[in-house]
């Protein structure tokens, strides 16, 4: 599969299997910029694709980067059932089984938003990066 570059960034479609996990987290690292902050992008969109992988349904999700000089998008899209998101994602007890996904990606960047509805469900990470550091280009 490869990417492709639209008006919303670099794209590109992974097949919902665990094993395209590590390929998924290694494109978004790929157009990140050598900045604070991009490592908590990565780690936010990680937890997103996993969730995409685990909860969404169909063949394939996509991600999608997107930079400016001092941020970068990430977004995660799956079809599936969608769900009700939460409005402020809480960590549950530490003996609890699952239900993290939201509060890890809440600490981990500036802003998540997530679009879900029967057709699908959309995670978009946003965090800002220190500006006049090394910047990628699409």
């Amino acid at each position: 599969m490869h990417a492709e570059v639209t008006e919303h960034g670099v794209v590109r479609r992974f097949r919902r299997t665990s094993e395209a996990a590590p390929a998924a987290r290694a494109f978004v690292r790929r157009w990140l910029p050598d900045a604070p902050g991009a490592e908590e992008l990565v780690l936010g969109a990680a937890e997103a694709i996993n969730n995409a992988i685990d909860h969404g349904d169909g063949p394939e999700f996509e991600v999608t980067v997107d930079l400016s000089t001092e941020r970068g998008t990430v977004r995660v899209t799956d079809a599936g059932p969608g769900f009700d998101p939460p409005a402020h994602p809480t960590m549950p007890a530490p003996l609890e089984d699952g239900h993290r996904g939201l509060a890890v990606m809440d600490a981990c960047v500036d802003d998540v938003d997530v679009a879900s509805d029967p057709a699908g469900t959309t995670v978009t990470l946003q965090q800002g990066f220190d500006p006049g550091t090394d910047e990628r280009t699409l």
